[in-house]
C-alpha cells in the first residue's frame, strides 16, 4: 500500500476541484492505497494537508488548473496533471504516482547501497495473485507499459536485459497476445494441463525444459511465487494480478475506436494502447493466431524513445488540444513516449521541463502562432502547422524521427532530402495570428462591458459617476489596448522580446492616429522587422553586450517606428481605415448579403484553417472601429457546421455509422460554443460531400445575419453570449440566421450523402 497526497484546484473551485478529488479518492481506495486530498478554489483552501501527511507521503499528485505552491513537496515524486485528466484518467494517474514513488525509493536505496526487498516493495506490496519482485541475481527483461507501478523494480545486483514489461515468457508451444495499454491484464498461458497459481511453485520441468535455479546466492527465503523460466530463455518481468490459464488460452486487445474531440493532456504516457505481443521461447515455433492474423514480436524495449511537442493555435480552444491528442496517439502507436505542451490564448499548459527536453529524441512544434525554439537548441526539431499535426499526425511523427542530428547546438535540424511535410504557416500569416490571439481577451472584455453599460439605457453612460458610465469607461479602456496588444505581440512573434516595446509604442500611435487595426498591423510588422534587424546587426564589445537588449534596441527601434508611424505610415493607413469603416457601415441590401455569403463560406471552408482564421481576424479587427456586423456573421457561420452535422446524424441515421452518430452529440455541444472544429472528423472521412454541405449552410447563415444587420460585440462565446443583454442586436433575426444555416447544412448533407451499404446498428 502506498501513501499518497494530492492537491486539486480549478479557477472556481466549485465543480472540477471536488470531482477530481472524489475520483482520486475512489480509485486509490479500490487499489488499496492511502490518499489524502487538499482542495483549492476561489474560496481558498479546504481540507489542507498536514505537514505530517506530506512528510510521510510516498508521492504527490497535483491535479491543478491554477498555480499552486510546490515548495512544501520538495524532494517528493510529483505527478502533475489537470483536474479534467484526473477525472477521466484517474486510474492511470494513481498508477503513475505509485510507480514514481517506487522508482524514487529504489533509486535512493541504490545510491545508499542498502536496497532490500522491503525497500522496493514498500508502498507497492503485491496483493493476492500478484507476482513478487524478481529475486536477487536473476537475469530478467524489463520495460514499462502504460500502466505503471505494476512492475516492481529488480533488487540490487539483479541483471536486466531489454524486453517488454509485464509479459511473462510462455512455456513451450504456447502463444499469447497481450494488452499493453492497461496494467497487468495479460494472462500467462501454460503449455501443460493443470495450471498453477501465481503463488505456487511450478513443476520441476515442463515440455522437456530443465528447471533453472529460482534463487541466486544470498536470495531471500520463503515460498517462491514466480515460475522459473524455461531453458534457454531469459527471465522477464512478472505480470501484476495476472491470472494463469491453460495452454492455448489467448487474450486479444479490443481496438479503440471513436471520434476524438479536444481534451486536456498532462501525463507522460509511453505505450500505444492495445497491441499484440508474443514472447516465443528460443527454438519454439510460433503458432498462428486463431483469427489468421500473424502475431508480432514486441519491441525489445518499451518505450522505443521519447518525444516532446508543442501545439498552439490563436484561440487555444480546439485545434491546440486536438493536435496534441493526435500526436499522442501517433507516438504511442510507434512505441514512443510523448509529452505535449499546449499553448493558446490562455497561456501554456503542461509546460515542458528542461529534463524532459533534454531526454527527448526529437521535438515537434505544430503551431499557427509564434513558439520560441531557443529551449530546443541542439535537438532534432520539426516545425509544422497545427492543422498538419492534427490531420497527418503519423506522418509528422515519422518525419520528426527521420530528421538527422543537428549540425550544431543552435540551428534546428532540417528535413532529409526527399522528405516532404506541410510547412508551418507562412511567416506573415503566423505573425498576424499570434497578434490576434493576444488581442482577443481585450476585445472580449471590452465588448461585453460596453454591452452591459447599455442595459441601463442606451444613453445612461452619459451620467458621470454612475455604474453605466464606469462600465463604459472600462470597456473603452479595454478597446484602447486592443490595437497596441495586436501590434506588440505581432512584433514579438517576429523579433521575440526585443519587438515588444516598439510594437506596443507603434500600436498606441496607430490608436491615437485613428488608424485602427490596419495601423496596428502595419506598426507590428514594422516594429518586428526593425527590432530583429537591430538585434542581428548591432555588434558591441563583450563588456557592453548587456546594454543592447535593455537600452540600445528599445531606444533605436522605438525611435524608428515612432517617427515612421507619425510622419509616413499613420495618415495614409488612417484614411484607408476610415474608408473601409464607412463602406461596411453603409452596406445594406444585396451588398451586405454578398459579404455575409463570402464570410460564411470562408469560415466553413477549412473549419479552423488559414481561410477560416483570415475571416475571423478581419471581423475581430473591425470591432475596434465599432463595426459589429461582420463579427455576427462570422460567429453564426462558425456555429452551423457542427450543429448541422449533429442534426443530420439524427434525421438521416442511415447515412452515418454508429460511431458518427454517437459523436454527433459532442459535435452539437461544440457547435453551440462556436467551435467549428467539431466538424473536422466528418469532413476528414467524407470531404467531397461534407465540405460543400457545411460551406452552403454557413454561407446561408452569414447572408441572413448580414441581411438583417445583426451586430455582435463579443468575438466568441457562441449561444452563451446571447444571454448577455445587448451583446447581440437584433436577437430574433440572429437566432433565425442560426436556425436557417443549421437546416441548410442538414438538408445538403441529406441530399449529397448516400445511405450506407449496410444499415448501421440501431
Amino acid at each position: 500500500m502506498a501513501k499518497l497526497v494530492a492537491v486539486t484546484a480549478c479557477p472556481t473551485g466549485i465543480a472540477h476541484t471536488f470531482m477530481a478529488a472524489e475520483a482520486l479518492r475512489r480509485v486509490a481506495d479500490l487499489k488499496g492505497h492511502d490518499l489524502t486530498v487538499e482542495t483549492r478554489g476561489a474560496e481558498g483552501v479546504r481540507t489542507p494537508l498536514e505537514e505530517q501527511a506530506v512528510a510521510q507521503a510516498d508521492a504527490v499528485i497535483l491535479a491543478t488548473d491554477i498555480t499552486v505552491d510546490e515548495s512544501r513537496f520538495h524532494g517528493k515524486p510529483l505527478v502533475r496533471t489537470s483536474t479534467a485528466a484526473a477525472i477521466r484518467d484517474t486510474e492511470r494517474i494513481i498508477d503513475e504516482a505509485v510507480a514514481r514513488a517506487t522508482l524514487h525509493r529504489t533509486a535512493a536505496a541504490t545510491e545508499a547501497g542498502t536496497a532490500t526487498p522491503s525497500d522496493v516493495r514498500s508502498g507497492t506490496e503485491p496483493q493476492h495473485g500478484e507476482a513478487p519482485l524478481p529475486l536477487a541475481g536473476a537475469s530478467q527483461s524489463s520495460g514499462t507499459a502504460s500502466g505503471p507501478a505494476r512492475t516492481p523494480a529488480p533488487l540490487a545486483g539483479a541483471a536486466q536485459a531489454p524486453g517488454p514489461a509485464r509479459t511473462p515468457a510462455p512455456l513451450a508451444g504456447a502463444s499469447q497476445s497481450s494488452d499493453t495499454d492497461g496494467p497487468a491484464r495479460t494472462p500467462a498461458p501454460l503449455a501443460a494441463p493443470g495450471g498453477f497459481s501465481g503463488q505456487s511453485r511450478p513443476p520441476a520441468s515442463l515440455a522437456g525444459a530443465p528447471r533453472q535455479t529460482e534463487q541466486a546466492q544470498g536470495g531471500s527465503s520463503g515460498p517462491a511465487r514466480t515460475p522459473a523460466p524455461l531453458a534457454g530463455t531469459q527471465r522477464q518481468s512478472e505480470p501484476s494480478r495476472a491470472p494463469l490459464s491453460t495452454a492455448g488460452a489467448s487474450r486479444r486487445a479490443e481496438p479503440s475506436t471513436g471520434v476524438s474531440f479536444p481534451r486536456p493532456h498532462g501525463l507522460l504516457t509511453d505505450s500505444s494502447g492495445p497491441t499484440r505481443s508474443d514472447a516465443a521461447l528460443a527454438g519454439t515455433p510460433r503458432r498462428a493466431d486463431p483469427t489468421g492474423e500473424p502475431l508480432r514480436t514486441p519491441p525489445s524495449s518499451t518505450p522505443a524513445g521519447t518525444l516532446v511537442a508543442v501545439t498552439a493555435c490563436p484561440t487555444g480552444i480546439a485545434h491546440t488540444f486536438m493536435a496534441a491528442e493526435a500526436l499522442t496517439r501517433a507516438a504511442r502507436a510507434k512505441g514512443y513516449a510523448i509529452r505535449v505542451e499546449t499553448q493558446g490564448s490562455v497561456g501554456a499548459k503542461n509546460t515542458l521541463t528542461p529534463e524532459e527536453i533534454a531526454q527527448a529524441d526529437a521535438v515537434i512544434i505544430g503551431a499557427d502562432t509564434h513558439v520560441s525554439t531557443e529551449r530546443f537548441a541542439g535537438k532534432r526539431l520539426l516545425q509544422t502547422s497545427v492543422g498538419e499535426a492534427l490531420k497527418q499526425a503519423d506522418r509528422v511523427v515519422e518525419q520528426a524521427l527521420a530528421l538527422p542530428e543537428p549540425a550544431d547546438a543552435v540551428r534546428p535540424a532540417v528535413l532529409p532530402t526527399g522528405a516532404r511535410v506541410k510547412a508551418e504557416p507562412a511567416g506573415a500569416y503566423k505573425h498576424l495570428l499570434t497578434g490576434v490571439s493576444f488581442m482577443l481577451p481585450f476585445v472580449v472584455a471590452g465588448g461585453l462591458l460596453l454591452a452591459l453599460s447599455f442595459v441601463f439605457g442606451i444613453d445612461a453612460y452619459k451620467q458621470p459617476g454612475t455604474l453605466p458610465a464606469a462600465l463604459k469607461g472600462i470597456g473603452d479602456a479595454a478597446f484602447a489596448l486592443m490595437v497596441p496588444a495586436l501590434a506588440g505581440y505581432l512584433a514579438y512573434s517576429i523579433a521575440d522580446r526585443p519587438g515588444l516595446a516598439p510594437g506596443f509604442i507603434g500600436g498606441m500611435l496607430a490608436q491615437q492616429l485613428n488608424a485602427g487595426f490596419l495601423g496596428g498591423i502595419a506598426a507590428g510588422f514594422l516594429a518586428g522587422f526593425v527590432a530583429r534587424t537591430l538585434r542581428d546587426r548591432i555588434r558591441l564589445p563583450r563588456n557592453l553586450e548587456g546594454l543592447k537588449p535593455v537600452l540600445v534596441i528599445p531606444l533605436l527601434s522605438a525611435l524608428i517606428v515612432g517617427l515612421l508611424m507619425t510622419y509616413v505610415i499613420g495618415a495614409p493607413v488612417a484614411a484607408l481605415m476610415g474608408a473601409l469603416t464607412r463602406f461596411l457601415t453603409g452596406m445594406s441590401g444585396a451588398n451586405a448579403v454578398l459579404l455575409g455569403l463570402l464570410l460564411g463560406a470562408m469560415v466553413a471552408f477549412d473549419t479552423g484553417g488559414p481561410i477560416n482564421k483570415a475571416a475571423y481576424a478581419f471581423a475581430v479587427g473591425l470591432l475596434g472601429s465599432s463595426t459589429f456586423t461582420p463579427m455576427a456573421a462570422v460567429m453564426v457561420a462558425g456555429m452551423t457546421p457542427p450543429l448541422g452535422l449533429a442534426l443530420a446524424t439524427v434525421v438521416a441515421k442511415s447515412r452515418f455509422t454508429l460511431q458518427e452518430r454517437e459523436a454527433g452529440k459532442a459535435a452539437a455541444v461544440l457547435g453551440l460554443a462556436f467551435i467549428t472544429e467539431g466538424a473536422i472528423p466528418y469532413a476528414a472521412r467524407d470531404p467531397l460531400r461534407v465540405i460543400p454541405s457545411i460551406v452552403f449552410g454557413s454561407a446561408v447563415a452569414g447572408a441572413v445575419s448580414m441581411g438583417f444587420g445583426c451586430a455582435l460585440r463579443a468575438p466568441h462565446g457562441g449561444v452563451f453570449v446571447l444571454a448577455i443583454p445587448n451583446a447581440v442586436a437584433p436577437l430574433g433575426p440572429y437566432v433565425l440566421a442560426l436556425v436557417a444555416g443549421t437546416l441548410a447544412t442538414t438538408l445538403a448533407l441529406v441530399v449529397l450523402k448516400r445511405p450506407l451499404p449496410v444499415p448501421p446498428a440501431p
